[in-house]
C-alpha cells in the first residue's frame, strides 16, 4: 500500500517491488533482522559478549557460511595455520580420517568409493592446484563442451545495502558517507548528558528528532535536503517508503535490512539494547533504519535508477574438472570419454568437497587431538595430598584471564592456593558508594540487582568528606564548562597550559611515578574515612529493591560462594576475597578493562560484601551447622586486582 500520493500512482503499475505490509508486519521483519546483532549496554557498563549471540540456533556450518557470505570474515583456520599446527604435532591425522569416513558415509555419490576416498585424501593435503595446469588450453576446451553443473549455478549471496555498489564523483563508495551520517545522528541522540549541548527534540524520540533537524544539516546538499522535506512523521512510513522508492522486493527486505544493521554493528546495537529497556524507545531500532535507509535514499537519489546490485557469483566449472586431474589422477583423455552423467557426478562431489570442508576436517581433528590429550592429563595426574604443604593463605580471583599471569606468579611465591570464581562472587547487588545518590548494578549485565547495598560513615566524617568531595565535583565542573563557553575557552588555554603541559610529560615520561603521585594527592585531599556496609536489611516500602540481606539471604549467599569455589573444607588461616579493577586515564572504554561480571564496575566493592558475610559468627554457625566449618581463627579479607598494574591492593 502506498504511503504518499506518488507512491499511490506508482501502486497502479503493479510492480513486483510493490510492498503491501502493516506496521506489525515490519515490526516482525526488524524483529527478525536484529538476530545478526547483539545488544550492547551503555558505556558505562562495556562488557565482552558475543556479537553472533543471535545466531546461536544455527549450525556451525550455516553461521560460518553466512559469516563468510556477508561480512567475508572466515571462521575456519587458514591452510598455513593448518599446516604449521600439523608440524608441531598439534593435529592427530587419524582424526581426519575418521571425520572423512562419517562424511563419506553420509553423503551418497554414484562414484566408486575408493575413487571417491583417493581424491578427499589428495584434496587434504590442502595443496593449491598448479596454475599451469588451471591455464592450460587442453582444460579450457574441456570446460568449454561442458553443458553445465545440474546444480544451481549461481551461488547468491545475501542483499548488501544499494549504496554500497554505488560510489561518488570522488570515488568515495555511497555506504562510507552514510556511515558517517548516521555515527554523527546516533552521537547525538545517544549522549547521556555529557555534551554541552544537548539534542533538540529528543524527548520526540530519534527519528522525529531527526526529521526535524535533517532539514538544516549543513553537511547535505540543498537537493538532498530538499528531497527529505515533507517525509513521513512515523518512523515505520519513512522506512516503507524509502524501501519501495529502492525497489527492494519484499522477499529481500529482512536481508536487505541485516545489510544495513551489519553496517554499523556498534551503533545498531545499542539501539537494540535500548529499545528493549522501556516501553518509551520500544520501537527505537525501527527509527533507527527508518533514519538510516531515508539518508540512503537521499544520498543515491541522483544515481536513480540503477541496474540489478544483485551479486551474484557463477561456479566456475575449470577448478572443479582440474581437482579430479590432478588430485583424481585422472587424464584428460580418460575424462574425455566419460558420459556427461558421469563427468555431472564427478563434479558435483568436488563441488561438494570444497576447501571450507577440507579446513572443517582439519579444524575438527585439531580440536578432537586436543580434547583426548587434555583429558589423558587430567587423569592421569597423580595428585600427591601427601605431600601437599597446607597454604598459609588463599585467594579467591575472577575467573578473568587478566588475572591468571597474577595467580600463576602469586602461587610460585610461597604456599599460596587460588581459585576461580565469577567476580561479582554470586551477590545479586547494587552498590552506592559513600557520599553518593547514584547506585550502580554490580553482577552481570543480562540480571537485575535483588539487593542494594550502601556504604555509611560518621555524620560529621561524612559531612567533612562530602564537602571535600563537592569541591572536586565543581572544580571539574567549572573546567568543563570554561571548555565549552565560546568566550572563556578563548581563556582556558592560557591558565590550565602550564599545569596540563607539565601532567603530560610527567604521564610521559614517569607514567607508574605520576599516577602513583596523583593518586595519592587526590586520596589524602579527600581522606575517605572508615566505612560500614548496609548488610542488614532495612524495611523501606519506597524503595525499589530491599536494601541489605536477611539473616537466611546473609547465610545462603555466603554457602553458595563457597560452594561455587570449592572451599568447604581445609580452610587456611587467611582467606582473600579479590576483585579485580583497573586505573587508565582520559578512557572513554574504561568499563571494559573493569570486571565484566560486575557490570563493568572494579569488583572490591562485592569482595568486601562476601568476606564481611563470611566473619559474621551467626553465619559461621548456619555454616557449620550445613558442614562446612571454618575455623575460628580464619580471617577473611577483601582486596583488589589492578590489573592494569598488576597491583593488588
Amino acid at each position: 500500500m502506498g504511503v504518499t500520493s506518488v507512491l499511490t500512482k506508482e501502486n497502479a503499475k503493479k510492480k513486483d517491488t510493490d510492498i503491501d505490509f502493516q506496521e506489525s508486519d515490519i515490526n516482525v521483519l526488524i524483529e527478525s533482522a536484529s538476530r545478526v546483532i547483539a545488544p550492547l549496554w551503555p558505556i558505562s557498563t562495556f562488557a565482552a559478549r558475543n556479537p553472533w549471540m543471535g545466531l546461536e540456533k544455527q549450525s556451525f556450518d550455516q553461521v560460518a557460511a553466512w559469516l563468510k557470505n556477508t561480512r567475508d570474515v572466515d571462521i575456519y583456520p587458514s591452510a598455513s595455520m593448518i599446516h604449521s599446527a600439523k608440524s608441531k604435532g598439534e593435529i592427530d591425522e587419524a582424526f581426519v580420517k575418521m571425520g572423512l569416513q562419517r562424511w563419506l558415509d553420509s553423503h551418497s555419490f554414484n562414484i566408486p568409493r575408493d575413487v571417491a576416498e583417493r581424491f578427499c585424501h589428495a584434496a587434504l593435503k590442502l595443496v593449491p592446484l598448479p596454475s599451469n595446469l588451471l591455464s592450460s588450453r587442453k582444460l579450457e576446451k574441456l570446460v568449454g563442451k561442458f553443458s553445465g553443473l545440474n546444480t544451481d549455478n549461481i551461488e547468491n549471496f545475501p542483499m548488501q545495502p544499494i549504496s554500497s555498489h554505488v560510489e561518488n564523483k570522488d570515488g568515495d563508495r555511497l555506504v562510507n558517507i552514510l556511515d558517517h551520517h548516521v555515527i554523527k545522528w546516533c552521537k547525538l541522540y545517544l549522549d547521556d548528558s555529557q555534551a554541552g549541548w544537548t539534542m533538540p527534540n529528543r524527548e520526540e524520540g530519534f527519528y522525529r528528532a531527526w526529521q526535524r533537524l535533517i532539514q538544516y544539516d549543513p553537511a547535505l546538499s540543498k537537493k538532498q535536503r530538499e528531497s527529505l522535506k515533507g517525509w513521513p512523521q512515523e518512523a515505520h512510513m519513512a522506512l516503507k517508503e524509502a524501501l519501495f522508492v529502492l525497489e527492494i522486493p519484499e522477499s529481500e527486505i529482512q536481508t536487505y535490512l541485516e545489510g544495513h544493521l551489519l553496517s554499523l554493528p556498534g551503533w545498531a546495537g545499542m539501539m537494540l539494547w535500548r529499545s528493549r529497556q522501556s516501553s518509551h524507545e520500544h520501537a527505537l531500532l525501527t527509527e533507527y533504519l527508518a533514519v538510516r535507509i531515508s539518508m540512503e535514499l537521499a544520498l543515491i537519489k541522483p544515481y536513480l535508477p540503477l541496474t540489478n546490485q544483485r551479486s551474484g557469483k557463477r561456479v566456475s566449472i575449470t577448478p572443479l574438472i582440474a581437482s579430479w586431474i590432478h588430485w583424481g589422477d585422472l587424464t584428460i583423455e580418460e575424462w574425455s570419454q566419460m558420459s556427461a552423467a558421469e563427468q555431472n557426478e564427478y563434479l558435483s562431489f568436488a563441488y561438494s568437497f570444497d576447501e571450507k570442508l577440507r579446513r572443517k576436517l582439519w579444524l575438527e581433528a585439531w580440536e578432537q587431538t586436543h580434547t583426548d590429550r587434555l583429558g589423558q592429563k587430567i587423569f592421569s595426574k597423580q595428585r600427591e595430598t601427601n605431600d601437599k604443604k597446607s597454604a598459609l593463605a588463599q585467594f579467591a580471583f575472577c575467573i578473568d584471564v587478566r588475572s591468571e599471569p597474577f595467580r600463576r606468579q602469586l602461587e610460585k611465591e610461597g604456599p599460596f592456593e587460588t581459585i576461580g570464581i565469577a567476580g561479582f562472587f554470586g551477590l545479586p547487588i547494587a552498590t552506592s558508594e559513600l557520599g553518593s545518590n547514584h547506585s550502580h548494578s554490580s553482577l552481570p549485565v543480562i540480571l537485575k540487582p535483588r539487593h542494594k547495598i550502601k556504604e555509611s560513615a560518621n555524620e560529621n566524617e561524612l559531612k567533612s568528606y562530602q564537602q571535600r568531595k563537592q569541591a572536586v565535583n565543581s572544580l571539574s565542573y567549572t573546567f568543563k564548562m570554561m571548555k565549552q563557553n565560546v568566550l572563556s575557552s578563548l581563556l582556558l588555554p592560557e591558565l590550565s597550559g602550564p599545569w596540563l603541559s607539565l601532567q603530560m610529560v610527567a604521564r610521559s615520561f614517569v607514567p607508574r611515578g605520576a599516577d602513583r603521585f596523583i593518586r595519592n594527592l587526590c586520596e589524602t585531599w579527600l581522606r575517605k574515612p572508615n566505612i560500614t556496609l548496609s548488610l542488614n536489611h532495612v524495611h523501606n516500602t519506597e524503595a525499589e529493591i530491599p536494601v541489605g540481606f536477611s539473616e537466611e539471604e546473609k547465610v545462603n549467599y555466603a554457602r553458595q560462594a563457597l560452594k561455587m569455589m570449592g572451599l568447604t573444607k581445609n580452610f587456611a588461616p587467611l582467606v582473600v576475597i579479590c576483585g579485580h579493577g583497573s586505573k587508565s586515564t582520559n578512557n572513554p572504554y574504561a568499563a571494559a578493562l573493569d570486571c565484566g561480571a560486575c557490570g563493568g564496575a572494579a569488583g572490591g566493592f562485592n569482595a568486601g560484601v562476601l568476606a564481611a558475610l563470611c566473619n559474621f559468627p551467626e553465619v559461621r554457625k548456619e555454616l557449620s551447622s550445613g558442614g562446612i566449618k571454618i575455623p575460628e581463627d580464619t580471617v577473611f579479607v577483601a582486596a583488589e586486582h589492578k590489573t592494569t598494574v598488576d597491583e593488588l591492593h
